[in-house]
């Protein structure tokens, strides 16, 4: 079994740690632009269940991040990239999660579970780079959709309580209908069949009982995200 890292922030003060110009994968739009990062949110509970939560996405994506929130004052987003920001190490990128982003969201969902199926997403991301996916924008927004769905019913089952339902929702609710656009991520039907097969896909396994591995997720999300003509 590979060890986990542990992810440890500062809990006291907002820190500002880097300002940063960057292109990596958002959570809509683009990342593209320069942000400041932290090692806090300046909250203690935000930030003890924001690193619980990042202990069981590495054990279940078998990445490890570095992880930052950062000001998205100036659009609420979150993103993965494969640079290392503020003088972070890690093979893996860093993903940076926006503070307004992660106190809305906790508003919107029991347990704030709409925050998890978001980090999941940009594990996502950070699993497509490992294994040197190379899809087109939308399939690559699409595929990490797809593995964010399976997390979240590995989540329910094995870590928390998890309102699934308000998670699938809140990526209906970020969907987009801008077609021309190089960013478009898929529409709000397209994003939502993708992570609720992802979800469906693991359950049918464990019925089956069947291991879903990572491997097996990467080429059936890869597979159904390629295979579909989504909007």
């Amino acid at each position: 079994m590979k060890k986990l890292f542990l992810f440890v922030f500062c809990l006291t003060t907002l820190n500002q740690v880097f300002s940063q110009t960057l292109i990596g994968c958002a959570l809509q739009g683009t990342a593209a632009g320069q942000y400041t990062v932290y090692q806090s949110s300046d909250n203690s509970e935000i930030d003890r269940a924001t690193n619980e939560e990042l202990r069981f996405l590495a054990q279940s994506f078998l990445v490890t991040p570095t992880f930052f929130y950062y000001d998205d004052s100036r659009g609420m987003n979150a993103f993965s990239t494969p640079e290392n920001l503020a003088g972070s190490q890690s093979q893996f990128g860093t993903i940076c999660f926006g503070l307004n982003l992660i106190k809305e969201q906790i508003s919107l969902s029991t347990n704030g579970t709409n925050v998890p199926i978001i980090l999941a997403h940009e594990f996502a991301h950070t699993v497509a780079r490992r294994y040197g996916l190379n899809l087109p924008t939308k399939q690559n927004e699409l595929f990490a959709d797809y593995l964010a769905g399976g997390y979240m019913f590995y989540r329910a089952r094995n870590f928390k309580t998890t309102d699934v339902q308000a998670a699938f929702q809140s990526f209906y609710n970020m969907g987009d209908n801008d077609f021309t656009n190089p960013n478009h991520h898929g529409t709000p039907a397209s994003r939502s069949a993708c992570i609720r097969q992802g979800y469906n896909d693991c359950l049918n396994a464990m019925q089956q009982g069947k291991v879903f591995t990572l491997d097996e997720g990467v080429r059936m999300g890869v597979n159904f995200v390629t295979s579909h003509n989504f909007d």
